[in-house]
């Protein structure tokens, strides 16, 4: 996704070197610990509001999870949608109006306290399941991540993820190519990006919960794709190579000066 649009602007070849998706230590703490219920399937949703969230769009995923588990079905569902926020310290007003429906929604549990790196890798440990509803990513290291983690990603199948997440190994979700409204990103006048659908990321918000066998075998073929080809040691074997490329390049190109 990235390179196809640097590929735009240049003549020369433009290669890839994916982002490393490593294994990670985490603090080793406990759902009690984060203060999590320790019996309900958990649905994590995280963002850095700095990154802007009319790109993140967390209020698709919630949405989405409203239509998923209706408040009023009398149905006994317990799903939770964890909210994990960065960069609340420097909030907009549209930022400040997402964080108050969020906390008028007993469903979700909002953290919007700064994490340690090993803290927040013991949340998504914690968690069952992730959704991202952005409507562009670069490359979506949160969805990244929990794919590396085995857990099951429901996302919008636009952009940067789709380099590595597709039907195999998780639950892309419909979206339609939209306008890039003035205000929402910088530089987004004349550009365009994804607008999932809300209907189709609740159906499979559904399905996950539904269907916890099936995810759970979906979320092991994502693990094992990650570390094959986004473990550190898989990005080392791609650089390796290009070097050995280029090495034969120059010494071809001394041959022939020579």
């Amino acid at each position: 996704f990235v390179r196809d649009a640097v590929q735009k602007a240049t003549d020369k070849q433009v290669h890839i070197v994916p982002h490393p998706v490593p294994e990670r230590e985490d603090s080793g703490e406990t759902r009690s610990q984060f203060s999590l219920p320790s019996d309900d399937y958990l649905f994590l949703c995280s963002l850095d509001l700095k990154s802007y969230s009319s790109r993140k769009n967390p209020m698709a995923a919630y949405e989405a999870f409203c239509r998923a588990f209706p408040a009023d079905s009398g149905e006994d569902i317990r799903a939770r949608l964890v909210v994990k926020l960065h960069g609340g310290a420097e909030q907009s007003e549209q930022d400040r109006q997402i964080v108050r429906r969020l906390l008028s929604d007993d469903r979700v549990i909002l953290i919007d306290v700064p994490l340690s790196g090993k803290r927040y890798a013991s949340l998504q440990r914690l968690c069952d399941g992730f959704i991202s509803l952005h409507r562009s990513e670069g490359f979506g290291m949160n969805i990244a991540e929990a794919m590396r983690l085995g857990k099951p990603v429901i996302a919008t199948a636009y952009s940067g993820n789709t380099d590595y997440f597709d039907s195999s190994v998780g639950y892309p979700v419909r979206y339609k190519l939209v306008p890039v409204q003035p205000g929402q990103y910088p530089h987004g006048t004349g550009q365009v990006w994804a607008e999932p659908d809300i209907e189709h990321a609740a159906s499979l918000l559904r399905r996950v919960y539904e269907h916890q066998e099936e995810t759970r075998s979906k979320g092991r073929k994502a693990s094992q794709y990650m570390i094959e080809h986004y473990s550190t040691e898989a990005v080392a074997k791609i650089v390796r190579k290009r070097y050995e490329k280029l090495d034969q390049e120059v010494l071809a190109s001394l041959h022939d000066e020579g």
